[in-house]
């Protein structure tokens, strides 16, 4: 009975180590994080919209090709969603206050959004040159400092303009 118990404690300490393991070989304090999968362009595209005319009409059709992007690409990966960065005039179709008048637009874009099929982010810069703030946007919105930095950034990292 005393080699039950104690291959028993050795199994249950294997798996506590193993479990623990991650934390215990980063250090104290440190952060773990997910693996990184590196991707093959042409395997799992990245994409970010290329917004030129400011408009809810260019903003719908764009939101509407990423949808028909993700779903015609099988092996697009979950985990990136196409990048659209608002740093016009568009920013202000997203307001709480324009919700009525811009409704379709913006529940397809939380509709994607929910599904990580598109990652909308806001320019704080412009927003704080218009005086809005965060409070004045729905929550699915994420922010940036630069919406130009931001572009250039995601064009460095492999993101294709469509």
């Amino acid at each position: 009975m005393l080699t039950f118990y104690r291959t028993f404690f050795v199994q249950l300490l294997s798996a506590a180590v193993l479990l623990a393991a991650p934390w215990v070989w980063a250090g104290p304090g440190a952060e773990v994080q997910e693996p990184v999968m590196q991707s093959n362009s042409l395997l799992s595209p990245r994409y970010q919209a290329n917004i030129e005319l400011h408009s809810a009409a260019e903003l719908e059709r764009l939101l509407q090709e990423a949808e028909r992007l993700v779903l015609e690409n099988k092996v697009y990966p979950r985990r990136e969603p196409v990048a659209f960065v608002l740093k016009g005039p568009e920013v202000v179709l997203f307001t709480r206050a324009n919700y009525e008048a811009n409704r379709s637009m913006v529940d397809l874009a939380a509709r994607l959004a929910a599904f990580e099929v598109v990652d909308l982010k806001v320019c704080e810069s412009w927003l704080s040159s218009h005086r809005l703030t965060r409070a004045d946007f729905p929550a699915f919105i994420d922010y940036v400092t630069d919406g130009h930095h931001e572009v250039q950034r995601l064009q460095s990292s492999g993101y294709a303009f469509f």
